[in-house]
Formats: structure tokens, sequence, C-alpha cells
């Protein structure tokens, strides 16, 4: 699967009430630098994802894989939470 269309299914897997960013601001940077970005919250179920992610009050990761881009390195974050961060059952590659 192509990266456009991980990112277009995942855009299926955010919970209610979160939002895919084109341009945001702090604390987190700028929302265009991630793969996903929830403007409340996070919650992907079975997702892999090449990039980052980031929520802004919580991320919640099951049967997961990030960060698989080569391009990450291991100053980056990967997986930014402004609040709770639960991950179950994945992998956090590079980053």
């Amino acid at each position: 699967m192509n990266p456009v269309s991980s990112r277009l299914l995942l855009a299926a897997a955010l919970s209610a009430g979160s939002a895919l960013g084109q341009s945001g601001s702090a604390p987190f940077g700028p929302a265009s630098s991630f793969d996903v970005w929830g403007t409340t919250g996070v919650h992907l179920h079975s997702a892999a994802l090449p990039g980052r992610v980031c929520g802004n009050k919580f991320v919640e990761l099951h049967h997961f894989v990030v960060g698989q881009d080569p391009s990450l390195t291991a100053g980056q974050d990967v997986v930014t939470s402004g609040g709770l961060l639960r991950m179950r059952s994945g992998t956090v590659s590079n980053g």
C-alpha cells in the first residue's frame, strides 16, 4: 500500500473529534511534519505509518507500526502526546 493510501485509511481510524491538520502551531510545531495530527487526540488500531503521530490530549495505539521512514533520526519524536500516551502491541522504528 502506498503512503497516500495508508494516510487515507488512517483518516477513517481517527476517533471522533480528531482532525488531520494541514498546518498547526506550538507546542508541538507544525502539523505538516506529522503523518497524523489529532487536535484533541488520536486513536489508531491495526495501523502502519511510515512517519510520525501527534495528539494534543491523548494518543492511543493498538497493534501498530510507526516510524518506518528511514529518513527519521534518533533525535526526532515519532510519537508525541500532550497528555495520555497508551501503546499496546506494536513497534516504533527509527526516531
